[in-house]
């Protein structure tokens, strides 16, 4: 098992910044690794800011984290989509669709729990990482593993682009992430609710 110990949000041309964040680490913790996740296109440097994430293994369980191995890719015909999802859920999640603000099953959800993926089951955020982010849709800190989830660009509606959220098994669209979340991660993401089923814990 695997802990992430520093997150740095910096565009690709810092490279020596994360070089020199890298050395200092990996001191400590020769086996750290280093994840680069794409998080959004900057039109003024025209570079993409990346989020540099560094984990260090961990011999002691993490009841937060459900990382424990590669993700197998989930692949189906649209037909077959369709024939899963029903109308609704497969605009939303195959389409890329967006549900209705405030009028969604968890934008107000308290109850502690996992949220897994509506078509394949993946388990995607945690409870602990929700907060109200009076946008009207279910909106967490970060993903319950950072592998769990992928992030692509999208430039579907005029700029901004903004950045997708997809699931890391059967590419199902989830939502987007935004920069304007609250700490300790400072992104938001926004996922729509009918792409996300509700466990209890």
């Amino acid at each position: 098992m695997e802990n992430l110990i520093i997150k740095l949000r910096l565009p690709s041309w810092q490279n020596a910044k994360i070089a020199d964040a890298g050395k200092r680490i990996k001191r400590d913790n020769p086996e750290t690794k280093l994840q680069a996740i794409p998080f959004k296109y900057c039109e003024e440097t025209r570079h993409f800011l990346f989020t540099y994430l560094f984990y260090i293994k961990d011999t002691q369980p993490n009841n937060h984290s459900s990382k424990t191995k590669m993700i197998e890719k989930i692949h189906k015909t649209d037909e077959e989509w369709k024939k899963l999802l029903g109308p609704e859920r497969y605009i939303a999640m195959r389409e890329n669709g967006t549900e209705p603000a405030f009028k969604n099953a968890y934008w107000n959800n308290e109850e502690a729990g996992i949220y897994h993926c509506a078509a394949c089951d993946l388990p995607l955020f945690h409870s602990e990482d929700k907060f109200n982010s009076h946008t009207g849709w279910p909106s967490f800190t970060q993903p319950i593993a950072a592998d769990h989830v992928e992030l692509h660009k999208d430039c579907s509606l005029p700029d901004p682009c903004r950045t997708a959220v997809s699931c890391a098994r059967c590419e199902s669209h989830l939502g987007h992430v935004f920069d304007d979340g609250p700490e300790p991660t400072g992104e938001r993401f926004c996922m729509n609710s009918i792409a996300l089923n509700f466990e209890k814990i």
